[in-house]
């Protein structure tokens, strides 16, 4: 039996954009119950375009391939926080989540030349619609949220900024909370 790797791909954030990221987290934790969310650690917010679970050598190497092809094509994409959100829905919190602002539609231009790219080498459509956005927190098993109380007066983050990196990161799942380990990237072209 072949190893296996638990993988993703997603686009990075600058570190400015994760710090205020970071900080909308830090200002969330105390309006939830002490164990009701499992937060995302500010170094591992990201935005996911493909969740791809375990794959084998063979798949992987597709997967490093479509990352490195990507390479020549996309572009920065330009953007800002928009807000908060949850999903499923606000009335039953199961992901908390920040928005990212899509005015000139790249992000979702990415996000379907990234699925586009990726049925054709063999890895199926996706099972969820595209929606900007980088995941916070999940709300744990049996725990509730109050939209009213995480959204409250809650200050977002203005300041723009230019996503230039896609990574295919490796997702070591530990008692501590996951380890991303980059295996390939792609840098944007900047105008």
């Amino acid at each position: 039996m072949s190893a296996r790797t638990r993988t993703f791909l997603a686009l990075t954030l600058p570190a400015a954009a994760r710090a205020a990221a970071a900080e909308v987290s830090a200002a969330l934790r105390p309006r939830t119950a002490p164990r009701a969310v499992k937060w995302v650690a500010p170094e591992n917010l990201h935005m996911t375009l493909r969740f791809f679970g375990p794959l084998d050598e063979e798949r992987l190497a597709r997967a490093r391939r479509l990352v490195q092809d990507l390479e020549a094509v996309w572009e920065a994409v330009e953007t800002h926080w928009t807000g908060l959100g949850a999903f499923p829905s606000l009335r039953r919190v199961q992901v908390i989540w920040l928005g990212l602002e899509d005015p000139s539609g790249a992000l979702r231009a990415t996000a379907r030349e990234v699925e586009r790219r990726l049925v054709r080498a063999g890895f199926g459509r996706t099972d969820k619609p595209f929606a900007a956005h980088v995941t916070l927190g999940r709300v744990r098993r049996g725990e509730r949220v109050a939209w009213e109380s995480l959204s409250e007066r809650l200050t977002m983050p203005e300041a723009p900024f230019s996503i230039k990196r896609m990574v295919l990161f490796k997702s070591v799942l530990t008692p501590t909370g996951p380890q991303y380990t980059p295996i390939d990237a792609a840098g944007a072209r900047c105008e």
